[in-house]
């Protein structure tokens, strides 16, 4: 509808003109994309959550290349699973970001109540109220095949249910590595 728009009132070059657009706003979000993921990796093994290699930093160009060759092939698997995949991994994002909103605002009402510092604003914002309706109205926070509001694919429920145990290990291991750390 925009290109179309755009072709009506200034011809070709509003067409290319929308192109570049879309382009800037699909290549700025693959370079965001990398570059959050990286300093994700990277941050997680100065942690020792992940193994000290990925935390390496190359010292002529000064970035961590093993997140970067970790980032460029898991990546790369995206068009050789399909249009279908995708889908999957939008799926799997609105599950994932409704968990961790959840768990932000749980965070901060501990570490608010534990520390005893904070704006009433922050407090009321992050009230367990807040946290119910929440969960109880964002229909992706708890996808029901069931429902008509949200229905995940068969691909996408698999996907949620091998992600968690990946995490139940990771917990465990971690919480294991943590504890003789102490």
């Amino acid at each position: 509808m925009l290109l179309i728009a755009a072709e009506e009132m200034l011809g070709t070059f509003g067409k290319v003109l929308v192109g570049i657009g879309a382009s800037c706003a699909v290549l700025s979000g693959i370079m965001g994309l990398y570059l959050a993921s990286s300093r994700l990796i990277f941050s997680t093994s100065r942690d020792g959550y992940l193994p000290a290699w990925f935390g390496e930093i190359d010292d002529k160009h000064k970035y961590t290349q093993e997140c970067y060759n970790i980032l460029h092939h898991h990546l790369a698997l995206g068009p050789v699973l399909g249009r279908e995949a995708l889908g999957w991994f939008v799926d799997m994002s609105a599950i994932g970001a409704s968990i961790g909103y959840f768990f932000t605002c749980a965070a901060t009402l501990v570490t608010l109540n534990r520390d005893g510092d904070g704006t009433p604003k922050l407090k009321n914002t992050c009230s367990c109220r807040r946290l119910l309706l929440h969960s109880v109205h964002d229909p992706s926070a708890h996808p029901d095949p069931r429902s008509f509001r949200v229905h995940f694919g068969k691909e996408s429920y698999i996907m949620l249910v091998v992600w968690s145990l990946i995490g139940v290990v990771f917990y465990r291991k971690q919480k294991e590595h943590f504890i003789s750390k102490s």
